[in-house]
């Protein structure tokens, strides 16, 4: 992104690097050289010009066709400036959510315990890795191998495996972790309400990633723009030939300048379409991925790196699935992590043993396939569906009654049965399902029997 706050009027006008300039000499030059062929054919037929009598090439028949060349072009370019500043409203509402989470982590959070600066700092790795991933999936390379390498500097070995399993919005799994590993300061708040403060920042950083998504993703629809281009470089291509007719040699000039500002113009339109790229004029996403990170570094602790989360070959600290130290004190087993060590179902079931039965996923595949209702499944997977409800009932009323409480319910779920590879789908779902919800238990696990038959297991 240039700065030309200090560029004087020559280097305004003839600056090369992030001109339209740069990117559309070659039709200008086209266009000229049609121009300099028809003087040419003219002068060769002894200044006849029988030859350029066709209605496209003539004179009247370019001024009529230019109208609806420039409304289109003109559209185009202003579509494109409001999409490239409502990335930039995106990216600033990114960044101060994730400015006001950490502050939120440092104020409202009570305790400079070890442990409570131990989760602190494990948010801010969870920030960083945010906004990587956010701006790995903007520009399109998430799923490639430099992607993931580089995303993997800030994850534990569980998590990269997760992510992995998923292949692309790593954003959305990213933000799961950090809103779990927010939720884990719910007893230690100076206020009761701090937590909705809190909760409601992840879910702005997830609003800004999809603001981000649909414009990176969604581009200006294909009939119009193959119009355009069809008028654009008919009619500049086939200028010369009238402006030879009736200026000679002077109308290369015109040419010159027509076709320049016709091109130049639709050249904008094309390059702040999606503002998230690497152009000289996209926005500078490594800047505000900067500016997001360093208010985590002037207000919490430094960022945990993974292996102090997860030792290398994995251990008993691993990933999100063990909550911090705070959480594990609690005297409900339903208020402790689904997955943390010794948790445990009311009727006794060890859910952590259940969860890392290596064959999990062979008996999840199973019993999906036949279960309809909570009854239908093993004591062993019941309990395991009851205690990710009663951790993900948000307000702790026994009901499914927001969007909120389903999406994180769900994408816990799915990790913990080995469904990881169907997520996207069952989110589908959950979206579909809107806000209209007052599910208990039972209803819960019907709704998602039904949606789990139909992805891959």
């Amino acid at each position: 992104m240039i700065n030309y706050s200090n560029y004087n009027l020559f280097q305004m006008i003839f600056a090369w690097e992030g001109s339209t300039t740069k990117a559309t000499y070659v039709e200008v030059l086209v266009a000229s050289f049609m121009c300099v062929l028809a003087n040419l054919i003219i002068k060769i037929n002894d200044g006849q010009t029988d030859f350029f009598k066709l209605w496209w090439w003539s004179k009247e028949g370019h001024v009529l066709s230019l109208f609806p060349l420039a409304f289109l072009v003109v559209f185009r370019t202003g579509m494109a400036h409001n999409r490239y500043f409502e990335g930039r409203g995106h990216v600033g509402k990114m960044v101060h959510a994730t400015r006001e989470l950490a502050r939120g982590l440092s104020t409202y959070v009570k305790g400079d315990d070890p442990g409570t600066q131990r989760n602190r700092a494990d948010c801010a790795r969870l920030v960083k890795a945010y906004t990587v991933a956010l701006r790995l999936s903007l520009r399109k390379i998430e799923d490639t191998t430099e992607g993931k390498e580089e995303l993997k500097q800030y994850l534990t070995e569980t998590e990269y495996e997760k992510i992995k399993a998923v292949k692309k919005n790593f954003v959305l799994i990213i933000l799961q972790w950090l809103g779990d590993s927010v939720g884990v300061f719910k007893s230690q708040l100076l206020f009761d309400r701090a937590i909705d403060f809190m909760e409601n920042d992840v879910s702005t950083m997830m609003e800004a990633w999809m603001g981000m998504h649909k414009l990176a993703t969604t581009p200006m629809p294909f009939p119009f723009v193959q119009m355009l281009y069809s008028l654009l470089y008919g009619w500049a291509f086939t200028l010369g030939f009238p402006m030879a007719e009736e200026y000679g040699w002077k109308g290369l000039i015109v040419v010159i300048l027509v076709s320049y500002a016709l091109f130049s113009i639709n050249a904008i339109g094309k390059e702040l379409e999606d503002p998230f790229g690497e152009e000289t004029n996209d926005l500078d996403l490594p800047f505000f991925e900067k500016a997001a990170n360093t208010a985590c570094k002037i207000m919490l602790p430094k960022m945990l790196e993974p292996s102090q989360k997860e030792p290398p070959g994995g251990g008993a600290m691993n990933g999100h699935a063990v909550k911090a130290v705070v959480q594990t004190t609690s005297a409900n087993p339903l208020t402790a992590s689904p997955t943390s060590p010794g948790a445990t179902s009311p009727g006794g079931t060890d859910v952590q043993a259940v969860l890392t039965d290596p064959d999990l996923g062979a008996r999840v595949k199973s019993e999906v396939a036949s279960a309809n209702e909570i009854n239908d499944l093993t004591p062993e997977l019941r309990s395991v569906f009851k205690q990710y409800f009663n951790r993900y009932d948000l307000n702790g009323n026994g009901i499914l009654d927001t969007n909120k409480e389903l999406t994180q319910l769900v994408t816990n779920l799915a990790f913990a049965l080995k469904l990881g590879n169907g997520l996207s789908q069952l989110l589908e779902a959950v979206d579909a399902q809107g806000e209209n919800l007052h599910w208990d238990t039972s209803q819960f696990v019907a709704w998602f029997l039904k949606q789990a038959k139909s992805v891959p297991l």
